[in-house]
């Protein structure tokens, strides 16, 4: 998806929105009918690279 970051636009201020999509991966099984199983769906979202280095190097020491 280059198109989306080709002229490399800053995101600095900006309103940034993530939209996971999920469903519609279930065929039902007449078996299943009437009482349909439920399809759990696990999403992490993990920065990377968000600091340019390990953020705790400047914690005060502890007394």
């Amino acid at each position: 998806m280059k198109e989306f970051t080709a002229n490399n636009d800053s995101i600095v201020n900006t309103d940034n929105v993530v939209w996971m999509t999920t469903g519609t991966t279930h065929v039902a099984r007449a078996e299943e009918w009437p009482i349909m199983p439920t399809e759990w769906v696990h999403a992490m979202l993990k920065p990377w690279n968000f600091f340019d280095q390990t953020p705790t190097l400047d914690l005060p020491e502890e007394k």
